[in-house]
């Protein structure tokens, strides 16, 4: 991926899973790449990331910084 920047993602997303989601996506891809992940798949465990947060949306404590809930 060229650009670090969050791809658009579907209608009915919670506007606040939205903002995280662009507030951590550049952190989440970094720590990734410095845990030595092979830059191919970079990508798409950021994906995962997102993917199992958006699944696990509802366990959110909104109180608690977003970055420590989405590497737990």
């Amino acid at each position: 991926m060229d650009s670090l920047e969050p791809t658009q993602h579907p209608i009915g997303v919670p506007a606040s899973f939205d903002s995280i989601y662009r507030s951590e996506f550049k952190p989440v891809w970094r720590v990734l790449s410095r845990l030595g992940v092979p830059a191919g798949s970079v990508e798409d465990l950021v994906h995962d990331v997102f993917l199992t947060a958006y699944r696990k949306w509802s366990e959110f404590d909104a109180s608690r910084p977003p970055r420590a809930w989405l590497f737990g």
